[in-house]
């Protein structure tokens, strides 16, 4: 077994949470993550600048309460982001446990899909297939609110 493997499960307790720390902030830096963390920053505060509250009027005594819905909101946002790659997650998971022995019995014609998968992407990206070569954007901005933020999670846990 690896060294780093073997002080984590039978070391001590705060080195095992700090490697588990470590692993977790390398896997967030991935080239998979770390791209979608700006439109996740801008929701939660599009979140927060939807409400209209001109604070720079109202003294900063008055401010400090209002501050707090503000937050409740926030927090709820970030915990159905949560929520949202975490159903993800979980039904990956389930999925491929449940396909696990029909997997492993058609090996060999999963294989030979995915052959042909690759082939036919290949010819996409060399352009012989137009009609795949489309660029389709949606021009609709969405609105704001606690309803995209599990949409948004789920959608991060996909990338």
């Amino acid at each position: 077994m690896n060294t780093l493997t073997e002080l984590a499960i039978s070391g001590p307790l705060i080195v095992a949470f700090a490697l588990a720390l470590a692993a977790g902030a390398l896997s967030f830096a991935s080239p998979c993550c770390l791209p979608l963390v700006p439109g996740y920053v801008g929701y939660l505060a599009g979140l927060v600048a939807t409400d209209g509250q001109a604070t720079s009027t109202v003294p900063a005594d008055a401010t400090a309460g209002s501050r707090s819905p503000d937050r409740w909101r926030v927090a709820g946002a970030a915990l159905l982001f949560v929520a949202g790659f975490t159903v993800v997650f979980t039904g990956g998971v389930l999925l491929v446990l449940g396909l696990s022995d029909w997997l492993i019995g058609n090996e060999l014609l999963l294989q030979r899909l995915g052959g042909v998968v690759t082939i036919v992407m290949g010819l996409v990206f060399l352009g012989f297939v137009p009609t795949l070569q489309r660029d389709v954007r949606i021009h609709r901005l969405p609105r704001g609110g606690l309803a995209g933020a599990p949409v948004l999670g789920a959608v991060y846990g996909l990338g």
